[in-house]
């Protein structure tokens, strides 16, 4: 699988703060997420697209020179070209109208309120400037079911230059640092249709920022609610009768019939039990005080489970040095939309109870 990173001008336009990227590539700023002036300059998004009119070459071409003859214009059709390379990145109509990047990160600051309450996490180009993400942070917005353990959710705005892409802005949970992840993110969104703003090029695009922030606002609601649910789950004690009863719901361990059920069955299912027993009791976060025994404790182990270490088809053989990446690429993509996503839910649902 290919990050499509934009490489133009030799090198990776992106930037991130943190941990890096499983790609490695991209300019580090830090750990602590920055502002709009500093990320967009990080990330290679300081350039601007003009519509330049398109041209007919009916005189032939010279393979030798490259040169053109018997140039004529073709009406109404124009080449959304990037200005820093000239290259031109797509075909529009008259009536498309450019949003340029930094009107982006405008946008972004103007959702969040005038105290621009956003910092930048990771931000960059793709298939060599065509589409670019800007992943940001709200500085007032933090889910903390306990103290010490907080869930991120970001503010994503993801649109193209490509003459197809809108401009959409929407919250995840999923840190965007290449084009899968970016597909996750959309993906994510696009199940919850009511949280994400949908804006396309025209002229007036950018006087949107009012409806962006009444959508985004409720989106918002709902990961208070959420956070308020997470806290509800660290204040419930799960005790070892609690864990098996979770367990044999989520990973039934079938009774050996003659001719049905195989020792071979009921091995993996044993091992599984093992595996998650040992990350409710041990497993990351369980350090933090409020974590270990409680329902909260006991989701982050199934999640954990889900998105480290459930078997999964990669189709890149283990020898491929590719191997790791593809397998937690798949491994995301099923705890998102896939076996593991229903897992996780149902978790969350006997849990909850």
């Amino acid at each position: 699988m290919a990050h499509e990173l934009d490489m133009s001008n030799g090198r990776a336009n992106m930037m991130y703060a943190g941990a890096t990227p499983w790609h490695g590539l991209g300019n580090h700023v830090g750990d602590e997420a920055v502002t709009a002036e500093e990320a967009i300059v990080a990330a290679g998004l300081d350039f601007e697209v003009k519509l330049l009119p398109t041209y007919a070459a009916m005189g032939g071409h010279d393979e030798e020179t490259g040169n053109v003859s018997g140039l004529i214009p073709v009406p109404n059709n124009f080449a959304v070209t990037r200005m820093d390379t000239y290259k031109p990145l797509s075909i529009v109509g008259s009536k498309y109208t450019p949003i340029q990047n930094k009107e982006c990160f405008s946008f972004m600051d103007a959702i969040a309120g005038p105290e621009r309450l956003v910092r930048y996490n990771t931000a960059g180009s793709l298939h060599g400037g065509k589409k670019i993400w800007l992943l940001g942070e709200l500085t007032n917005l933090t889910i903390e079911p306990v103290p010490g353990d907080t869930v991120v959710p970001y503010l994503a705005l993801i649109k193209g230059h490509d003459g197809i892409t809108p401009l959409r802005a929407f919250f995840t949970s999923t840190r965007i640092v290449c084009q899968n992840t970016a597909n996750l993110a959309l993906d994510q969104a696009n199940k919850k249709s009511d949280a994400m703003v949908n804006i396309r090029h025209t002229s007036s695009a950018m006087g949107r920022v009012d409806e962006a922030q009444r959508i985004l606002g409720l989106a918002v609601e709902k990961a208070e609610k959420y956070g308020e649910f997470m806290k509800y789950l660290a204040g419930k004690q799960v005790n070892g009768f609690d864990w098996a009863v979770l367990l044999n719901e989520l990973f039934p361990i079938p009774e050996l019939e003659e001719g049905k059920t195989t020792s071979r069955a009921v091995t993996i299912a044993t091992k599984k039990h093992d595996l998650l027993t040992e990350l409710f009791e041990s497993g990351l976060g369980t350090d933090i005080p409020g974590v270990r025994g409680t329902a909260w404790g006991a989701y982050n182990a199934v999640t954990e489970y889900t998105t480290h270490y459930a078997k999964t088809r990669t189709g890149v053989d283990k020898a491929d040095p590719n191997y790791d990446r593809a397998r937690n690429e798949n491994l995301l993509s099923s705890s998102w939309f896939g076996s593991s996503a229903k897992t996780n839910r149902k978790a969350l649902e006997l849990l909850g109870v």
